[in-house]
């Protein structure tokens, strides 16, 4: 089976920076002025935008740091390539942020550096670098992600302007500073803005009359600070055109790029190094994240809390991993449509759970065989998964969750991956007890919970599949819907619903192979049926546990002539 990119790896691209500096040419001296009455003389870090290479290797320290505030959805895949990712690249982002908060008094420069009075006064320094690139790291949070991700993706250009000039006026008003994350094609940067001014300005021969005032890392000069009229953000307000000089020739070619503006300083320092904030203050539980292969056979569309489907509100992202969309709906509807792909899968993430089906059938098929058209219909929520096999084959699909501490009572099993065939339907529930799979047909389905290592504050350390290496997957077989739990001692169990009150209360005994609640002659039939497929087949043994009798692991004639006995057992008692 194909292995995926990290759950997060659309936040990437906002490590994509330029790291060119501009000296000030202080063509305009009264942006200057204003700007130094601003705070910008002092409120500013002494240092470029930096990539990281032998000169600027990263501290290792950082790493754990990050690792130690993600939560379980952020550590479980692969938080080494993300951390990687951001760092590799420019620091803006931790640069400007420390700008944001020291401004606005969240945090002192004696914080950075015992004795510091302002910002500009920090050395550059293992110690300050350190404290960069851990607010740099704000990129692999899920809170800033998702909530900077679905306000860039879902709004328009000319909403994006009127955000960023109604943030500015607001922020000038209230002596504040603000992030603002800029983009354009593959062009990303950040930027900390610090007020807003009228003016008449004139830039290949179209007018501007609005400025917002900027702190930008790749204007640091020694001799100016990082204030540059040139790395300002010059607006029309009637027609909504922008323009930054310094990035005119550059790959966003520096107009009309598009503009986020965060003026919220609990989200900036949540999960910060210094008096971090106990909440983001945004609510991103609503916010959807869908990653997919778009025209390709597979179309998402976001559902209404009036059960409407609502068409994709926005462009989205694209990178190796597929497509990106961000965006705020109830639950999700995905139709996949002749789908060919030798590798194809579709992903859900909220900030409680992660799904991902994985589609099978074609990694099983010969080489010179026909390709499996998948035609199926997919719902996602918050809490199940429906899926609708409108193919007159079987559908074979891989199904993971994944979910943080606290969203269930599942300690330490937050990490499930099943395989499961589909006749028909197929529905996965997350329910507090356990997984409970529901189908108008039979249930054919492979289950292996991981557990996650926690230390003792319930922070991250490691994932396992299981204590027994060799003991990775139970099979179910079954004509009712079963709900699977994990006891203490790891142990898969199933319990079936005997009396419809929507309780699975009633534990499926071994040699109940269909989990009917019987144990009778169709158990047995059940067992010799897959005893003679499993025979004919060069693959290893399949653990049917609730068919396993003699406790070997593993199902035969054996265990069939075993099942028969407890039926005649079960028969005569009185």
């Amino acid at each position: 089976m194909k292995r995926f990119f990290s759950v997060f790896i659309a936040l990437v691209i906002l490590s994509s920076f330029q790291t060119v500096s501009f000296g000030a040419k202080q063509d305009y001296p009264e942006l200057y002025e204003l700007a130094y009455s601003l705070g910008a003389d002092k409120d500013y870090l002494a240092v470029t935008n930096y990539l990281r290479d032998e000169e600027h290797p990263v501290n290792p320290n950082c790493y754990y740091e990050y690792l130690y505030k993600c939560n379980l959805l952020e550590a479980i895949y692969y938080p080494n390539r993300m951390f990687n990712d951001i760092v590799s690249t420019g620091s803006c982002v931790g640069i400007s942020i420390l700008e944001v908060l020291s401004h606005n008094g969240v945090i002192k420069p004696s914080d950075i550096q015992e004795g510091a009075a302002s910002l500009s006064e920090i050395d550059y320094n293992e110690t300050s670098d350190r404290y960069i690139t851990d607010y740099q790291m704000i990129q692999g949070y899920t809170e800033f992600d998702s909530y900077e991700q679905y306000l860039n993706l879902n709004t328009t250009y000319k909403e994006k302007i009127e955000s960023l000039l109604d943030t500015a006026e607001k922020c000038m008003a209230y002596n504040r500073y603000f992030l603002i994350v800029i983009r354009k094609n593959f062009f990303a940067h950040a930027v900390c803005g610090i007020g807003i001014t009228d003016g008449s300005w004139t830039f290949n021969d179209k007018s501007y009359d609005k400025c917002i005032l900027t702190l930008d890392s790749n204007a640091y000069a020694e001799s100016s600070g990082c204030f540059s009229d040139e790395n300002c953000i010059y607006i029309n307000s009637e027609t909504k055109e922008s323009y930054i000089p310094a990035y005119i020739n550059k790959d966003g070619a520096g107009q009309n790029l598009n503009y986020t503006a965060i003026d919220n300083d609990e989200l900036l320092n949540y999960k910060g190094t210094i008096n971090p904030s106990e909440s983001p203050n945004v609510d991103v539980s609503e916010i959807k994240h869908c990653i997919f292969t778009k025209n390709k056979g597979i179309n998402v569309y976001p559902v209404l809390k009036d059960g409407t489907l609502a068409a994709i509100p926005s462009d989205g992202v694209r990178d190796m991993a597929g497509y990106h969309s961000f965006f705020k709906a109830d639950s999700v509807h995905a139709e996949v449509r002749k789908l060919k792909l030798l590798s194809a899968d579709l992903r859900y993430i909220n900030s409680d759970r992660w799904i991902d089906i994985d589609f099978l059938n074609n990694e099983m098929i010969e080489e010179d065989s026909e390709p499996y058209q998948y035609d199926c219909d997919i719902d996602f929520s918050d809490d199940k998964v429906f899926i609708k096999n409108n193919n007159s084959e079987q559908l074979m699909a891989g199904f993971q969750l994944r979910m943080n501490k606290g969203t269930f009572s599942f300690e330490p099993n937050y990490w499930w991956f099943t395989t499961v065939n589909v006749d028909d339907d197929l529905t996965v529930e997350v329910r507090d007890e356990g997984m409970l799979f529901k189908s108008s047909g039979s249930i054919d389905v492979t289950v292996a919970p991981y557990y996650y290592t926690l230390d003792e504050e319930g922070k991250f350390l490691s994932v396992n599949m299981s204590v027994d290496p060799d003991n990775k997957a139970q099979y179910l077989c079954s004509n009712n819907d079963v709900l699977v739990k994990i006891d203490s001692d790891r142990n898969i169990l199933y319990y079936i619903d005997d009396n419809n009150d929507d309780i699975y209360d009633t534990l499926v005994k071994t040699g109940d192979i269909n989990c009917d609640g019987l144990i009778d002659a169709v158990d047995a039939s059940k067992v010799l049926a897959i005893y003679a497929e499993l025979s004919t087949e060069a693959i290893k043994p399949i653990k049917y546990t609730l068919g396993n009798m003699n406790g070997d692991g593993f199902v035969d004639a054996v265990d069939a002539s075993q099942i028969l006995s407890e039926y005649a057992r079960l028969s005569t008692k009185i």
